[in-house]
């Protein structure tokens, strides 16, 4: 008789703090193999992680990254990071913040996408802003 098969693998019940260094590593695993999903995700964070899923919420005004990040391959890239990440299927669900709250208090002091130079640059180039780095005041 042919072996039974092998039960399907199961996400672990993360904590937020689980959940938020996972998303950390596959923010920068993005970074070096997929720039503009890692775009879309800069500047997210956990914001509820449970057994096979996690909530991440996205800067405000963030709308296009939320709907980028919700296509069919966008989703599944991310996804099949986390799942690694989880050892098992991870769902995320993605919020854009509002701009008040305990977002406003974590978030840089500069927009970098309000700047009139980046956008010019962004425009040009059809680009996204990969990262940036903390305000140094």
């Amino acid at each position: 008789a042919a072996p039974a098969p092998a039960p399907a693998a199961r996400s672990k019940a993360w904590s937020l703090e689980d959940a938020a260094s996972a998303w950390e590593r596959v923010f920068r695993t993005l970074q070096a193999s997929q720039p503009r999903i890692a775009a879309a995700v800069d500047g997210g964070a956990p914001t509820a992680a449970g057994a096979g899923e996690i909530v991440v919420e996205l800067p405000p005004g963030r709308q296009f990254q939320k709907r980028t990040l919700e296509q069919p391959e966008t989703r599944a890239a991310v996804e099949k990071l986390l799942a690694e990440e989880a050892g098992g299927p991870v769902r995320v669900q993605y919020r854009v913040a509002e701009a008040s709250g305990d977002f406003a208090r974590r978030a840089p002091k500069k927009d970098v996408y309000s700047d009139p130079g980046v956008r010019k640059v962004l425009d040009a180039f059809d680009g996204g802003v990969i990262h940036v780095q903390g305000d140094k005041e």
